[in-house]
């Protein structure tokens, strides 16, 4: 991934955390023109119509709008819209911001809807979900460990897909790290210090590598990092500066504790695949543990004894 993030975000999480906030409303006195040239500006499918006390009384979509603008009715208030729509007086769904998100996929299935304004307390709008946020944020969760941020194995499958759009054009450096001994660190400090230690490796290296670069957390203590459009020296250059960076780790409650990061290093040439790029990698990493861990080891595409 390209940054490094800790929001865990799941179904479990209240409404505020999948909004959008500050949406953009209207007041039921309002003119259609001006609701039209809000949602066309601000290229947007719904606005939240209120009252003069910031309350919400409905919705206007676009669907709506395109009815309107088809019998020529642009020169109405909102409040004569609705009429004309037949919404006056139908009921307004709503969420309030500390509800969870599965309440809110409960009212769309069952109602049929696909927005909601959200209130607070006082039945403020404060923000305003769809569907389309909900899927948007869950296909992204699908792709992302919880713990560390980087890219999960799944997000790995995707990458494969992105690389090999530029088979033939560039080389990737790849790495494979794996931090040393972490058995004994989860065995004497606990899983929970543990996490700790995986978050903070992992913010190590995504502080060393570029911003086009991707992190994946390949498995429990194992990273795989790739290097877009690289070359030997610099597969080198940023898997030591990783290397270094993490044996200067140091942890406030064990000061006596360090940490060190064995790794695989690779290119994978623009007429390779991908997955095999990946097992010559780990083939590096496992030469770098047998040669005594905290060390870098490159194995280049022509050497794989």
């Amino acid at each position: 991934m390209k940054s490094f993030q800790e929001n865990d975000i799941k179904l479990s999480n209240p409404v505020k955390d999948f909004m959008t906030r500050e949406p953009y409303t209207a007041r039921i006195q309002d003119s259609i023109k001006e609701a039209i040239d809000l949602m066309v500006s601000n290229k947007i499918g719904s606005i939240v119509v209120t009252n003069n006390n910031k309350e919400p009384v409905n919705i206007l979509t676009k669907t709506d709008v395109l009815k309107l603008i088809f019998f020529n009715y642009t020169d109405v208030s909102i409040d004569d819209a609705l009429r004309i729509l037949k919404k006056k007086n139908s009921r307004i769904f709503t969420i309030n911001e500390n509800d969870l998100i599965t309440d809110c996929i409960e009212i769309f299935v069952s109602k049929g809807i696909k927005h909601l304004p959200v209130v607070n307390a006082e039945n403020k709008v404060v923000g305003i979900i769809s569907a389309t946020d909900i899927i948007q944020k869950i296909s992204y969760l699908i792709f992302i460990d919880g713990l560390t941020g980087f890219g999960n194995r799944h997000y790995f499958e995707s990458l494969k897909v992105k690389f090999d759009k530029f088979r033939g054009k560039i080389t990737i450096g790849i790495l494979m790290l794996d931090i040393d001994n972490f058995k004994k660190v989860n065995d004497t400090y606990g899983h929970t210090f543990g996490d700790k230690v995986l978050k903070k490796v992992a913010e190590t290296i995504i502080n060393n590598v570029r911003f086009v670069d991707e992190t994946v957390r390949y498995g429990g203590e194992e990273f795989l990092v790739m290097l877009f459009k690289a070359h030997r020296e610099v597969v080198l250059r940023v898997a030591e500066r990783i290397r270094q960076a993490v044996e200067r780790i140091k942890f406030e409650e064990y000061p006596e504790l360090k940490i060190t990061i064995s790794i695989g290093a690779t290119l994978c040439l623009p007429s390779s695949d991908t997955g095999e790029c990946v097992k010559r990698a780990d083939l590096a990493l496992k030469k770098a543990k047998k040669e005594g861990k905290n060390r870098v080891f490159f194995l280049s595409p022509d050497d794989e004894s």
